[in-house]
């Protein structure tokens, strides 16, 4: 066990393979007859995700739209199959013409005419219920008779297709005039997974998923307003939003009117006060009033966690002071299935930016989000049992399952990188710039009723993710932390925190002081290396002991 775990930590300095791509070595040796699906665009951490929009495997699938095959991320191609599949000669290939209709091989392609609806069927075997890979240029109608997809019109084109053999030799027809040349077969190892009915499609998403229409426009009709009015559009420290004002009632409310979504557990806005005395509150629908909130001079974001219970047919910003009227400024808004933090949020790309439909973030994990209906389904070579892969319900969190399979398990992990700031401990008066209310004192950064900032050059890169933790103790105000300019969120209570921030730029990080008196200590700011996803299922039940295995070998590759 030690020589594998030093061989592991060899190969994770080399850099030569993810996680995930390492893991599936290792399945390969020690289990039997593994397979990965990766939800993704692309290649996700050095493995190709290979999901696509339709069955056939013809349009790439992209972010928010309808999954329907997802090829195992572990699959390689056989040796081509094919012979004569440019047409060179007539060998090879049953052509079934009577003279006037059907197929006939000329001019270096095989050629339909008529309107009968004979067979071109080539003389090589291949396997029923094996994938393979086809490749062709087609004019005219040509379809190819298939297992998993029924009978496939081909593409005018050329273009890719995977499919299972429903026979033991490929066959296609036509009723038309048609031509199909340059044709290619490998066949596809491991386990693909597929759904031909778009309505039973699961979506594949990234990051948290904003369900809420029209999140950054508050101009639309969707956003109502309640004994206050929508003053009109601004821009606020360089920030896009409306101002509302809202009367001295506490029914008083700016208002998002969508049909119902079910049920949430995080509602978030993007807030700023006009004026000092600006206390507010969230409710969703006609219960679950979330406390009121002193609103600062100063962009926040406002969270609510319902904690699964609100039903929102409604989500309302109301005044939470009813003896006076209120003026904020208002720039996005999203709600979540899911209990998250603004700091996850944030982590995510910020909140999704949404128009008519439900839309994903910008960064963060890929995944599948399955409805009630949605499944995707495969057929297994001997020895496993069928498989379907569903979620109970929409209502719940993200999830995938797989039933009537011996095992399924995920496996994922992140890389934490050196250490960038120096003198974090604030040892001694070095390093850092000290804004207006800052020092460094007994080993500690000390805010004195600042309205500065504290900051100190590291190595960040825009669009990479960062964790860094820090101790507070707060007697008054807050910070905004920033690294790179990506905000890390703002923070007023005392203890040992954590944020994880994706860089907008090159630069510092960054402790904006809004009337803070208190004081920071043991500062870390650390490269997170992207989080690898996969799914793996086995023929056999793993014991517990080969589960250990991969649980050890995961964990160090994580440097945990």
């Amino acid at each position: 066990m030690r020589h594998l775990g030093r061989n592991l930590r060899q190969r994770q300095r080399s850099g030569t393979k993810t996680l995930v791509q390492q893991a599936a070595a290792v399945l390969r040796k020690l289990g039997d007859g593994v397979t990965a699906w990766i939800p993704g665009v692309g290649l996700v951490n050095g493995l190709q995700a290979g999901n696509w929009l339709d069955a056939a495997g013809t349009t790439a699938l992209t972010v928010d739209n309808p999954l329907g095959l997802a090829v195992d991320a572990n699959a390689t191609f056989g040796p081509e199959l094919v012979i004569n599949g440019n047409f060179s000669t007539a060998d090879d290939w049953a052509q079934n013409y009577d003279g006037t209709n059907g197929w006939q091989i000329s001019g270096g392609m095989a050629q339909h005419t008529g309107a009968l609806n004979p067979y071109l069927n080539s003389t090589y075997p291949l396997t029923i219920n094996k994938w393979y890979k086809i490749t062709c240029t087609v004019t005219g109608v040509v379809k190819l008779e298939t297992a998993n997809l029924g009978v496939l019109s081909l593409l005018v084109g050329t273009h890719s297709y995977y499919f299972q053999a429903t026979l033991s030799a490929l066959r296609f027809y036509a009723n038309s005039a048609g031509t199909i040349d340059n044709i290619s077969v490998k066949e596809v190892t491991g386990i693909n997974i597929i759904q031909t009915t778009t309505a039973n499609k699961p979506s594949l998403r990234r990051g948290v998923v904003n369900l809420l229409t029209h999140s950054h426009n508050f101009t639309n009709a969707s956003w109502g307003n309640y004994l206050g009015s929508k003053v009109g559009t601004t821009l606020i420290d360089g920030v896009a939003c409306m101002e509302v004002s809202l009367q001295a009632n506490g029914s008083a409310s700016l208002e998002h009117t969508q049909p119902a979504i079910g049920i949430v557990q995080t509602i978030i806005f993007k807030i700023r006060a006009k004026s000092s005395g600006c206390k507010l509150r969230v409710q969703v629908g006609n219960t679950d009033l979330q406390v009121v909130q002193d609103i600062p001079m100063s962009w926040m974001y406002l969270v609510y966690q319902a904690n699964g219970t609100a039903n929102a047919d409604a989500i309302s910003v109301r005044n939470g002071y009813p003896g006076a009227a209120v003026n904020f400024y208002i720039a996005e808004a999203g709600v979540f299935r899911g209990t998250y933090t603004a700091d996850q949020i944030l982590a995510s790309g910020g909140i999704p930016l949404t128009t008519t439909a439900e839309a994903s973030s910008s960064s963060g994990s890929y995944f599948w989000s399955f409805d009630a209906t949605d499944e995707l389904t495969t057929t297994l070579p001997a020895g496993y049992e069928a498989a379907t892969i569903i979620s109970t319900s929409k209502a719940g969190q993200n999830t995938q399952q797989a039933q009537n399979i011996v095992g399924t398990y995920s496996l994922r992990g992140a890389v934490i990188g050196p250490e960038l700031v120096v003198n974090g401990g604030f040892n001694a008066d070095t390093n850092w710039a000290k804004g207006a209310g800052w020092s460094i004192d007994a080993g500690k950064a000390v805010a004195a009723s600042a309205s500065g900032i504290l900051s100190q050059v590291i190595p960040v890169v825009a669009g990479k993710t960062y964790k860094v933790t820090w101790e507070s103790t707060f007697t008054a105000g807050q910070f905004q932390l920033r690294v790179g300019g990506g905000n890390g969120g703002y923070y007023s209570t005392s203890g040992i925190k954590s944020a994880v921030v994706t860089a907008a730029a090159t630069g510092v990080i960054e402790f904006v002081a809004t009337s803070m008196s208190g004081n920071l200590d043991n500062v870390s700011v650390k490269e997170i290396a992207p989080e690898e996803y996969g799914h793996f299922i086995f023929k056999t039940a793993p014991s517990a002991s080969y589960l250990a295995v991969m649980q050890r070998y995961a964990n160090r590759l994580a440097g945990l």
